[in-house]
């Protein structure tokens, strides 16, 4: 049975086929890889640099506009203003603004937020930058959690309300032009400013209250005279006539000015809620007095 079966002839003569594996890439998948990580990389840096949006509300908001005026933070520019829109009722204005994604930490429950223009106030003149760069919105940040949503404020905020100093009661029949943002003086160089005043519970004195800044409270001893150095006051001698007068400030917004006698004179330092006397002018003798008084190294911080 064997015998009948026919052998297959092998060629030996055909070529050996032998299979590999492509490991090589494509090529054609080069260019859809590189636009998917650079479409990537796009998304990221748009998600990344995309600020913060808060709403403000104003009741004025004259000269803020929209892509123009910035968001400023200790003279850093960090938003802007994205629209500005009235609000519901037509009594004040809407402002959208977009935070710096780098300072969206400003942005907390807290912040405070005001439109810096040139003003001449109690304060002085200020906000003279604003004539050639534009207005804009100043922010002091808070300290709470985040935020979107503020009401700014009408007036600048009062940054030396946490300072340290001297707190010291003035004693006056009339208040005359001195307002809360008046200078006080010594020797013509501005120490402190007027807080606020008030008739005083008798009806019979104005309450007028002070503040000293810390680095001059030194100045300040018990028998220091003080007097309202608002108005023009006009001095006769031997020589023709002499203008006295503390500053123009004093003029345009009122002022207090004070001196301390001889070293020998002057008494103890002055501690707060101290009473004074606020006089009319100064007495000549007061005007001769020169202690020498040192101060503390303390930065000034009122200009």
């Amino acid at each position: 049975m064997n015998e009948n079966k026919q052998s297959i002839p092998v060629n030996e003569d055909l070529p050996e086929v032998k299979v590999t594996k492509n490991s090589r890439f494509s090529l054609i998948w080069i260019i859809p890889l590189v636009s998917a990580v650079i479409g990537g990389l796009l998304v990221f840096q748009t998600i990344t640099q995309m600020g913060v949006p808060v709403t403000i509300t104003f009741k004025n908001g004259s000269d803020l506009v929209a892509g123009k005026t910035p968001v400023k933070f200790n003279g850093i520019e960090v938003g802007t203003i994205k629209t500005v829109t009235p609000n519901k009722n037509l009594n004040g204005v809407i402002v959208k603004v977009t935070i710096n994604r780098s300072a969206s930490h400003i942005a907390r429950k807290g912040s405070e937020f005001w439109v810096v223009r040139p003003e001449i106030g109690p304060r002085g003149i200020t906000g003279l930058d604003t004539i050639f760069s534009g207005q804009y919105i100043e922010v002091i940040p808070g300290k709470g959690e985040p935020e979107k949503k503020f009401t700014g404020l009408e007036t600048p905020l009062d940054e030396k309300r946490n300072e340290k100093g001297l707190h010291l009661l003035l004693k006056s029949e009339l208040r005359g032009s001195l307002h809360s943002g008046s200078a006080v003086y010594y020797r013509e160089i501005k120490v402190g400013e007027v807080e606020k005043s008030e008739l005083a519970s008798d009806s019979q004195f104005v309450n007028i209250y002070i503040f000293i800044n810390e680095k001059y409270a030194p100045l300040v001893h018990e028998n220091s005279k003080f007097w309202n150095a608002s108005g023009i006051g006009l001095k006769v001698g031997l020589f023709g006539a002499k203008v006295q007068t503390e500053s123009l400030q004093s003029i345009l917004a009122g002022g207090v000015a004070f001196v301390t006698p001889n070293n020998a004179h002057m008494g103890t330092l002055a501690k707060d809620g101290d009473i004074f006397e606020l006089n009319d002018k100064p007495d000549e003798m007061w005007l001769k007095w020169k202690p020498s008084i040192p101060i503390s190294d303390i930065p000034e911080s009122i200009n």
